[in-house]
């Protein structure tokens, strides 16, 4: 996902068919191409990702495009809105195919699905809002400022055109020399001709590419390229770039199997790895450093569990002394079960660093020996089990894992099981920073094992199997997102999921989420907002804590990114009193993402950059300290 600045960036729309787009009035002569040469702004350094800078271009092509007779249809307008549009998304099709149309005189035809001029218009003053709020960055603030410009144009009694008006009664206006009124149109240049006009009888595009024309100019329009690789199928889009977390989560459950893999530790003097599969022979001779006497201790095969942990990590001797102790425990606890059932568990950590998961998280479902119980292909786990009383344990870890899932952990997973305890924390976090998740899989609360082994099971209660067929029907809905969240008859029906399945936790998200369409009406209470944020800023306790050497410098600035993705994603939605919290993070994200690109982690000016970012983040503890809350 998953909106940071109006309900239409919360992500790239789907993929829309050209084939109906109706033609309109022929363009007047006058239109100018704008240069987009000049450097307006550094798109790397806008809090707009790439999904919501296309989204934007999208916007301002069908504002100059869909509505002829308005304020819009003017040629000034349009190529500004092209200038910034082609600026945002270079390979925008929409922008693209604008460009072409204006500068050709050809029949304009609309870009479906974008809402009416007022809607359109109304994202545009929400979106120069945020740009030139306080909080914005310098980059921020240039791009707000050509969009007032174009907002004032358009709309001047709109929020872009007064706060515009005020900057031109100030004489602080945009300067737009050597965008649009130096640019030069092909066909006004020298070297032109007719001939050329009549060889070709089609447009260029931004990449210098004729397209031909053979008949109408519909037929000629390009057509929609395949989906970005930022989308997925089913075109949601991908947020999380790929990186390791400090979490642990479930496999797909995998139902009975005949044989199980054991799982091996393998401890020696220096340090601690876990290795998977069958041990080789010579390896308990001596390990890689040719030092220290091995010791191997495993996981009996006829337990019937199989643990998958990532090879080549190391762990602290505390986590590994607990989990050694869990595991001799595992063996007497769990030696009546059936055989043959698999329970997968993923960890994976930053180098040593281990945290405070605790030894064999992520066991849920190893209780699921409720008579013959077969669970299904598609489901996963996140959370732990206490063998006591059968209850999920609410990590305090387990919330932030479902911001920092990957593509990869849960590539064929469709419900996703966690603790119930922690319901409230999940359904804010999924829907004021991950809505997308929580469209593209069902999040499902458990009260117990029991209850999570029914959840993941082939064969649901009958009100569940409902709920889960019920809400299929909205996530095969080919909408856009903001459109579904708006939709009387989608909210409808994910509250009949909820009403069928109340520990339907997507189903609450979503609702939420509509809630606060768009953004800024209907924000977090403070309680909330300070756990969304302890959440979000939780892992980077370890990364301070802990000796830096040992984290993978990719990794860590991986970690940085996606941070300031999620604040930009979260700010509009938190509790106002979150300002000085919010501004702490990114200032906390910028310093650390600058040390973390460092090639020489070890020089003076590394060490000083990090003894920053630390600073931040002691600010940040005692900021959310003074609000109730608890960042370790």
């Amino acid at each position: 996902m998953q909106r940071v600045f109006s309900k239409s960036l919360i992500r790239p729309s789907l993929v829309v068919s050209l084939s109906a787009l109706m033609g309109l009035a022929v363009v007047e002569a006058g239109y100018v191409r704008p240069s987009v040469e000049k450097g307006l702004f550094c798109n790397e350094m806008l809090t707009l990702d790439v999904g919501q800078r296309r989204e934007v271009a999208s916007i301002l092509a069908a504002l100059v495009r869909n509505f002829p007779g308005s304020k819009a249809d003017d040629n000034g307008v349009r190529a500004r809105a092209v200038a910034i549009a082609l600026r945002l998304d270079p390979t925008n099709r929409d922008a693209i195919t604008a460009n072409g149309m204006f500068a050709r005189g050809l029949p304009l035809t609309k870009v479906e699905g974008m809402g009416s001029f007022t809607e359109l218009t109304g994202d545009l003053n929400d979106l120069v809002t945020y740009l030139t709020s306080d909080s914005a960055t310098q980059e921020d603030r240039k791009l707000g400022h050509y969009l007032q410009d174009i907002g004032w144009r358009v709309d001047p009694n709109g929020a872009a055109g007064r706060s515009y008006q005020v900057l031109l009664d100030a004489g602080n206006g945009v300067d737009w020399d050597g965008i649009v009124d130096a640019a030069v149109d092909d066909e006004n240049a020298e070297g032109s001709s007719e001939g050329d006009d009549a060889k070709y009888g089609g447009f260029e595009d931004d990449a210098g590419l004729v397209v031909e024309q053979k008949e109408s100019p519909q037929e000629v329009l390009p057509e929609k390229k395949s989906e970005p690789e930022d989308l997925r199928a089913d075109g949601s889009r991908l947020l999380l770039p790929k990186a390791e977390v400090s979490t642990m989560v479930s496999a797909p459950g995998r139902g009975f199997m005949p044989e199980v893999t054991t799982l091996t530790v393998q401890k020696n003097t220096r340090e601690w790895k876990w290795v998977t599969g069958k041990r080789k022979e010579g390896d308990d001779k001596k390990n890689k450093r040719g030092k220290a006497r091995q010791e191997w201790v495993s996981v009996p095969r006829d337990q019937g569990m199989r643990m998958g942990f990532a090879k080549g990590h190391n762990f602290s001797k505390s986590f590994c002394k607990r989990t050694e102790r869990a595991l001799r425990e595992l063996q007497k606890t769990y030696k009546g079960w059936p055989k043959g059932l698999v329970v997968e568990a993923e960890a994976k950590y930053y180098g040593k660093v281990s945290g405070s998961l605790g030894a064999l998280a992520a066991l849920v479902g190893v209780d699921s020996m409720i008579s013959g119980v077969k669970l299904a292909p598609d489901v996963a786990y996140v959370g732990s089990f206490d063998e006591g009383n059968g209850k999920l344990i609410h990590h305090t870890e387990v919330p932030t894992v479902l911001l920092r899932l990957d593509e990869k952990d849960l590539d064929s997973v469709r419900r996703l099981v966690v603790p119930q305890d922690g319901e409230q924390l999940y359904v804010d976090i999924l829907a004021s920073a991950n809505p997308e998740m929580a469209l593209r899989m069902e999040v499902m609360g458990a009260s117990g094992v029991r209850h999570a082994t029914r959840l993941g099971s082939e064969e649901l209660e009958e009100s569940e199997a409902r709920a889960v067929a019920e809400f299929a029907k909205v996530q095969a809905l080919d909408m856009r997102f903001r459109d579904l969240l708006s939709n009387r008859s989608v909210l409808e029906k994910l509250q009949e999921v909820v009403d069928l399945c109340p520990s339907h936790l997507s189903a609450r998200a979503l609702l939420t989420a509509a809630q606060m369409q768009p953004y800024g009406r209907v924000t977090l209470p403070r309680d909330r907002s300070v756990a969304v944020m302890v959440e979000l800023l939780r892992p980077f306790g370890h990364m301070v804590e802990y000796e830096l050497d040992a984290i993978r410098a990719s990794a860590a600035e991986a970690e940085a990114v996606l941070l300031k993705e999620r604040l930009s994603v979260v700010r509009r939605k938190l509790d106002r009193g979150m300002s000085p919290v919010v501004t702490l993070a990114v200032d906390f994200s910028e310093a650390f993402e600058k040390f973390t690109s460092r090639k020489n982690r070890s020089s003076t000016m590394a060490q000083q950059t990090f003894e920053q970012a630390e600073a931040f983040y002691k600010e940040l503890q005692k900021e959310i300290q003074t609000r109730g809350g608890t960042l370790r």
